[in-house]
């Protein structure tokens, strides 16, 4: 995990097209030094009030969120969640991917927002929400959530998305330009 040099937080924006939220780390790097995987903060405020951001790794390589847009489009969601459902032991796996990610979720929360949930009940909200900030984890909300957290800490959905893709990563580097999605 490293942290975020106000030139990397120029170099997300145009990766994404907008200014990065909640930016914490970059978990990863693409072989031309790019961040490619970063990690959010998973809480922001509003109103005075923490609310649970669901989303702890972002994926930021243009390619990659192309990429993966064209699967989702082909409706590959829906594949990717009959592949769970398969085999109980896939099944089991997807279900333990959630239980580590809700683990480094609260790992993340500094003592002082985790006394503020703990005061506004949002214990239970923060334990139970998994990749994404879901709570059926029988389902799938998004396959770019999911091959970041595979690149950066492995999740059988980003296995299965790995397969798929022609390549992992751009032979030109365009995280330097504006995303096109």
């Amino acid at each position: 995990m490293e942290p975020v040099t106000s030139t990397e937080r120029w170099i997300i924006a145009r990766q994404i097209g907008r200014e990065p939220r909640h930016l914490f780390a970059i978990a990863l790097r693409c072989s031309h030094g790019y961040p490619q995987v970063t990690i959010n903060y998973p809480l922001r405020i509003e109103k005075g009030t923490l609310i649970p951001f669901p989303t702890l790794f972002w994926l930021t390589c243009p390619y990659l969120r192309l990429s993966i847009g064209r699967l989702e489009a082909a409706g590959l969601i829906r594949e990717a969640e009959q592949m769970l459902r398969a085999t109980p032991r896939t099944m089991e796996t997807y279900h333990a991917d959630h239980k580590k990610y809700i683990a480094e979720r609260w790992q993340l929360i500094n003592e002082s927002d985790k006394e503020q949930l703990v005061a506004q009940g949002m214990i239970k909200n923060m334990l139970e929400r998994g990749i994404g900030g879901l709570t059926n984890h029988r389902k799938i909300k998004c396959l770019h959530l999911h091959y970041a957290h595979y690149l950066a800490r492995g999740n059988i959905v980003g296995e299965f998305v790995d397969h798929l893709l022609a390549e992992r990563e751009c032979r030109a580097c365009l995280c330097g330009e504006k995303s096109r999605e």
